[in-house]
């Protein structure tokens, strides 16, 4: 079980796919469905979470970084993905 306290995160290597219903996807002999050889950020939780086979926690559960006033934190992007943050549109954002 990993506890995520506030204000830290862990990255999950080859996370689960995750359905609309909020409960991880399975194929059709039960096991559950991973997205191999990518990367997920896992924020704080109410409560541990368990890790499905094939997951792995990559280092340890670290604390966030806070910016000060006045300053600014730049954040590129390392390969393409869709946006889908807003609930009108998915916007494609490119690498870089």
């Amino acid at each position: 079980m990993i506890e995520v306290h506030p204000r830290h995160f862990c990255r999950i290597q080859n996370p689960v796919i995750i359905g609309e219903d909020g409960k991880p996807e399975l194929t059709i002999f039960g096991q559950v469905k991973v997205n191999h050889g990518e990367t997920e950020i896992r924020f704080y939780r109410d409560k541990p979470f368990p890790l499905f086979p094939g997951e792995k926690l990559l280092g340890q559960v670290q604390k966030q970084t806070i910016i000060n006033k006045d300053t600014a934190l730049l954040v590129e992007a390392l390969r393409d993905f869709v946006d889908d943050r807003h609930k009108k549109k998915k916007i494609k954002r490119e690498a870089g």
